[in-house]
């Protein structure tokens, strides 16, 4: 098994450090990482692609003589745009490859509907819904192979494994609290049916395109 020493380049300073790194040992590369992102977020505003079409929310409910519901419709979800890095990229070398990990967020995670209708029995309210995401991550890990003279770099996972702390707009919603009590749960459950796979989908085809432009490969001498 051929032994892997590590090979960092200093984007920053235009030069090339060489840092020689045992297996297991973890080794930051941040400034490798941000060019990355920095690169695949600049793809999005140039394509006019950080934001998503997300399907329409519907969700009704019926208890002892009460019903009522919601029905949200032309949402968008945004703004990839705002990928940054929230954590350290680090690069552990494992034998004959080597994985890199970091942990991602969205400086502006929002839902928003055009439309939304809330009601309850006989009352209901019609505005705009705003759903401000204010915790958000995003799992990134990539491996990169040697074998003999060739080498490939997969990206394995972009996974968001933080959706919390949310903020919901609605005019008039305290006429509906008992649907507003309801309505954060229902917007979770949204997104984990009907938009988290599409957007990590998104965000992985992303990546991937950026990956291809930098040589990680390089990385490992």
């Amino acid at each position: 098994m051929t032994h892997l020493f590590l090979t960092v380049l200093l984007i920053v300073s235009g030069t090339s450090t060489f840092i020689n790194a045992d297996d297991s040992e973890k080794v930051n590369i941040n400034d490798v990482v941000d060019v990355l992102i920095q690169d695949a977020t600049n793809s999005f505003k140039e394509t006019n692609s950080g934001s998503v079409a997300v399907p329409d929310l519907e969700r009704t409910f019926k208890k002892s003589f009460l019903k009522g519901g919601v029905k949200a419709t032309r949402g968008v979800f945004s703004d990839l745009t705002t990928l940054k890095r929230t954590g350290n990229a680090t690069l552990t070398l494992s034998g004959d490859s080597a994985t890199v990990k970091v942990l991602l967020g969205l400086g502006k995670m929002q839902l928003e509907f055009g439309h939304c209708r809330a009601w309850i029995s006989k009352l209901s309210t019609s505005d705009r819904l705003s759903i401000n995401v204010n915790r958000n991550s995003i799992e990134v890990k990539i491996t990169i192979t040697i074998d003999g003279d060739n080498c490939k770099t997969t990206l394995d996972d972009a996974r968001i494994n933080e959706f919390g702390d949310l903020k919901v707009v609605l005019k008039n919603l305290g006429k509906v609290k008992f649907i507003a009590d309801r309505l954060v749960d229902w917007i979770v459950n949204h997104f984990d049916g009907k938009i988290r796979a599409a957007l990590e989908s998104k965000l992985k085809s992303a990546l991937e395109k950026e990956l291809k432009k930098h040589n990680l490969c390089s990385l490992i001498k």
